[in-house]
């Protein structure tokens, strides 16, 4: 799952969710699918995951969460989209 957010692969996440996989399955550094849409300011992503109702302040290994790593890069589009949703700030 979270290689298909990474890549930005919307049909396969799509496809993903739809089949009951895990969406907050992080991988071996903690990286959620949503924490890889947000680092690549993927709005399609974030936004199909988000109606889809994944945990959004799930932090990596580092404490980071996908509101951080948004803003840190400059994804002001993505921070509205998560803050929007109740992301927690702190």
């Amino acid at each position: 799952f979270y290689t298909a957010a990474y890549q930005g692969d919307e049909v396969l996440v799509s496809a993903l969710l739809q089949a009951g996989c895990n969406m907050d399955a992080p991988e071996k550094e903690g990286w959620t699918p949503l924490y890889a849409a947000a680092l690549h300011g993927d709005e399609r992503i974030v936004e199909l995951l988000l109606q889809a109702g994944c945990n959004k302040d799930l932090a990596n290994k580092e404490g980071r969460t996908p509101l951080y790593v948004a803003a840190f890069k400059g994804h002001t589009q993505v921070v509205s989209m998560l803050l929007a949703a109740g992301c927690q700030k702190d």
